[in-house]
């Protein structure tokens, strides 16, 4: 009775039918549609479609199912691509419900759940999504219009298109495009699709009731593709692979990539110079790693502070003095380049003269962790203790409740860009620092930081700018807000920041696939057996998947050890399987004609019609990039060091 009662919030309109030769006019009086409609539990519905054609003709057809809201939605989502319309950045990104006075009309395969639409007010929530089912259902596109009176219709496009661009690549918009079903005369296709009618969790929180209901009915179960031991084993040698020496100095990180990487961003020169994309695809032995050194980043992508931590770690457990004194070395010659004001140059041993808080929290949190670490094994650091209070310093005297931590700074301490949540990893730097010190200008500092964070930007479900090389919404700097809630907590007690952390969690896991997507047998994809779901978007304008959700699985696990929900748990899940995916295991592998070491994992997974690296994303749909990251492994290691096995998760 309740899930037909909340039916009351939308209404199903006539599903459409337009045939190529007229893409504007329906058609389906000339077919005969067959609808049933199911009733599920937890107010979802779920609805077969089938379109017949009894004429005497062949048609190639789209077919268009629709819902309209009864109320005047506040907020709405499509999950990993739209999120109130994007209002944050300025690059050439989709924004907003049009496009020069048209809907745009994404591919389903760019939403985490299945061409995923979802509107609400304070009182209602409605959300329409595809069926995993079958591949027929997946081939789809969604889109979402708003009425003059306000209210919003949801749309289904089967098979897939986008409208009126296609956001093909970083920042680069291309011609639109929109597939037909063959439709002989006497032939007919079956859909199916699912509707949800609730309340909003929370106030803009609507996809924290739709989640568990699409997990509920999607396709997602997997193990994961190593043991916890042997991708410990595997990432530290990775680690360790990346020892080199710039400008004299020991340092660990590398840029490692083949030559897909500089010919798919059409770059120009160099030991590629004269080789085209095809020709390596016709002749892999063209295709070798180039490994770059360049030095350590503190934090983002290059995880400095991270890896020496990691192998300081391993480096004492194993006994290895020339390890340890190694990376003592460079921890040393890290401090000597702090400023008198606390900031650091984010990059080791060259020195670059803007810092972003991101890396810089990061590196805050790890230098406290490293400092504690060496206190365990009775090696004094003081140094290393100082260094850390001296650039917590910093971030506590420029605090403000409207921009908390800034958004970029010069080493001067003059602050060059506002906005976004990047600074949301300092707060986690400053909790992990209390920790070490017990210093209560810090707890305080990051409780207020937290605080603002989530009244400008969390509780309208929308964090930005944590990916530091994009300018929209994004999900990583969703995680240190996790991290922190959960913190704040525990040491204060207070069930709001609980709350906080499962709204943080929550927002997070929209850029999360609950299902698997279908690709072509030529694919990377199918190929290596890659299943999308648990792996999470970067952002809005980097559309495509990565391993980086592996570093909030403990703080999941955290949140189903407090709250006993089971969504949690099984997000923990799906990410540390997914993430176990095309990971070079102990004797490497040899993949796109490239000889990778152990512990080898690209960056990008692009599920969708989206690359930086091919020319041409809509043959290459479900390929793998061939720019091997370090950060992959220093997450992995990060969430074994904090939950220990994940064999029987």
């Amino acid at each position: 009775m309740e899930g037909e009662k909340r039916m009351e919030s939308f209404e199903r309109l006539p599903v459409a039918v337009y045939a190529e030769e007229n893409p504007e006019k329906d058609i389906s009086d000339a077919f005969y549609i067959a609808r049933h409609l199911q009733h599920l539990d937890d107010g979802l519905l779920s609805e077969r479609v089938r379109v017949c054609n009894n004429s005497n003709r062949d048609y190639r057809v789209s077919i268009v199912y629709s819902v309209r809201t009864t109320f005047a939605p506040e907020h709405w989502l499509i999950p990993c691509v739209m999120y109130d319309g994007n209002p944050f950045g300025t690059r050439n990104s989709p924004k907003g419900l049009t496009h020069e006075g048209r809907p745009w009309v994404f591919s389903g395969d760019r939403c985490g759940i299945p061409a995923c639409t979802i509107s609400e007010d304070r009182e209602n929530v409605v959300a329409l999504f595809s069926s995993d089912a079958s591949g027929t259902s997946l081939n789809c596109a969604c889109s979402v219009e708003r009425t003059a009176e306000g209210f919003f219709i949801h749309k289904l496009i089967y098979p897939t298109m986008e409208a009126p661009l296609s956001y093909t690549g970083k920042n680069r918009m291309t011609e639109g495009f929109r597939e037909y079903f063959d439709l002989p005369s006497g032939g007919s296709v079956e859909l199916s699709c699912f509707l949800y009618s609730g309340r909003p969790r929370w106030e803009c929180y609507g996809f924290a009731s739709v989640l568990p209901v699409a997990l509920s009915v999607l396709h997602h179960e997997h193990l994961p593709a190593m043991a916890t031991a042997d991708v410990r084993e595997v990432c530290l040698h990775y680690l360790q692979s990346a020892r080199n020496e710039t400008m004299g100095a020991v340092s660990f990180g590398a840029e490692c990539r083949d030559y897909t990487h500089p010919i798919g961003n059409d770059q120009r020169g160099g030991p590629w110079e004269g080789i085209t994309l095809e020709a390596i695809e016709a002749n892999p032995s063209l295709n070798h790693m180039m490994y770059k050194p360049c030095g350590m980043g503190m934090g983002f992508s290059s995880q400095g502070m991270m890896i020496l931590r990691m192998l300081l770690r391993d480096a004492l457990d194993e006994g290895n003095e020339e390890q340890a004194d190694e990376v003592l070395q460079i921890l040393e010659n890290w401090v000597r380049m702090q400023r008198p004001n606390g900031l650091v140059s984010l990059w080791y041993p060259k020195e670059r003269e803007e810092a972003d808080p991101s890396s810089l929290g990061w590196g805050m949190g790890e230098m406290a962790k490293i400092y504690a670490l060496l206190s365990e094994r009775g090696m004094e650091c003081p140094d290393f203790l100082t260094f850390t209070r001296k650039l917590a310093d910093f971030f506590v005297e420029h605090f403000s409740e409207e921009d908390p931590f800034g958004r970029l700074w010069t080493l001067d301490g003059e602050k060059k860009a506002s906005g976004g949540c990047n600074g949301s990893f300092v707060a986690k730097g400053l909790l992990e620092l209390y920790e070490v010190c017990g210093d209560g200008r810090y707890l305080t500092c990051a409780r207020k930081a937290y605080e603002a964070y989530f009244r400008r930007d969390l509780r309208f479900f929308r964090c930005s700018a944590g990916a530091i090389d994009c300018d929209s919404v994004d999900k990583e700097s969703a995680f240190p807000l996790i991290y922190s809630g959960l913190a704040l907590w525990k040491e204060l007690g207070e069930r709001r920041y609980l709350e906080m952390a499962e709204q943080a969690a929550f927002y997070f896991l929209s850029w999360m696939f609950c299902y698997d997507a279908a690709y072509e047998e030529t694919s990377d994809f199918a190929r290596m057996g890659y299943f999308t779901s648990g792996g999470t978007v970067v952002s809005a304008e980097h559309q495509c998947i990565d391993p980086y959700a592996s570093v909030a699985v403990p703080d999941l696990l955290d949140l189903y050890a407090q709250t006993g929900e089971a969504v949690w748990k099984q997000a923990a899940h799906m990410i540390w399987a997914n993430t176990t995916q095309c990971l070079a295991g102990k004797q490497g592998m040899h993949f796109h004609g490239m000889e990778r070491p152990a512990g080898a994992q690209n960056e990008c997974f692009a599920q969708t019609v989206w690359s930086k690296y091919r020319s041409n994303p809509r043959e290459s749909r479900g390929h793998m990039n061939d720019f091997i990251g370090i950060w992959l492994c220093c997450f992995k290691l990060y969430t074994i060091e904090r939950v220990g096995t994940l064999d029987e998760m």
